[in-house]
């Protein structure tokens, strides 16, 4: 038996301003299904996809959105990419030169998520 605490996940909290607008983004353009949702108008909403998930809370300060961000990684970010550019999701797929291949997305608030996976070692 393990004597310390084990951390078995993280969940995000992105801001916006329109929190409706937020979850109707992620469910449209990134494929993510709405968790739960409080409040009217809705102030605190969870969207979910596979084993993530994102909570999306609302806040006037869009300062606060634009300078927030979190990475997703992923399985088979080209795939990925090619779903969220055929459902209109804003992004490109990029090579980093930390080791990344990583397909970035400002949301409508401003928030920046980026989908991630370890680029394949150079020949």
């Amino acid at each position: 038996m393990n004597e310390s605490g084990v951390l078995t996940s993280a969940v995000p909290a992105l801001f916006a301003q329109d929190v409706a607008q937020a979850i109707e983004f992620y469910r449209e353009k990134l494929g993510f299904t709405l968790d739960f949702q409080h409040g009217e108008p809705i102030s605190f909403a969870g969207v979910a996809r596979d084993a993530v998930r994102i909570y999306l809370s609302h806040c006037e300060d869009r300062h606060l959105a634009e300078n927030t961000m979190c990475w997703i990684f992923v399985e088979n970010i080209e795939a990925l990419a090619e779903e969220f550019l055929r459902r209109g999701a804003p992004g490109k797929l990029e090579t980093q030169p930390w080791g990344l291949r990583e397909f970035v997305v400002i949301d409508p608030a401003g928030n920046c998520v980026h989908f991630a996976e370890a680029a394949a070692p150079a020949a």
